[in-house]
């Protein structure tokens, strides 16, 4: 059965088409675009009203879709940046560095546990 086809077109940033070609890999792995997939589900819950065609046409819709995925895929490339500079920093870190951080991060859990325990009691009493 032969589907219709139809081109539309709307009014977009220059730089959309360069944005829409840094994310295309992030979309050709299926890993990856499960992280975009969520991160599209996400900001979609956020920005129902957005997309909302009170009063606006067809174009402003799927501008602002194109923009709601372009920004998820671009936040994913972003996360996975950071993660793996973080992986570098933690590469170069001595033994004695990572024993700092370890207990940094202890004491930081036992001063929260401590203050979730008495905002507990507060409550209660």
């Amino acid at each position: 059965m032969a589907i219709g086809e139809r081109t539309y077109t709307f009014r977009a940033p220059v730089e959309l088409g360069d944005r829409i070609e840094r994310i295309r890999h992030l979309l050709d792995d299926s890993e990856l675009a499960a992280d975009v997939e969520h991160e599209v589900a996400r900001r979609l819950h956020r920005a129902n009203s957005r997309l909302a065609l009170e009063g606006r046409g067809q174009s402003a819709l799927f501008r602002a879709a194109i923009e709601l995925v372009l920004g998820a895929a671009e936040k994913v490339a972003d996360d996975l940046y950071w993660a793996e500079q973080y992986r570098l920093d933690e590469a170069e870190k001595t033994d004695a560095e990572r024993a700092e951080d370890d207990a940094y991060r202890r004491a930081m859990l036992e001063l929260t546990a401590q203050r979730l325990a008495q905002e507990e009691r507060d409550e209660l009493s």
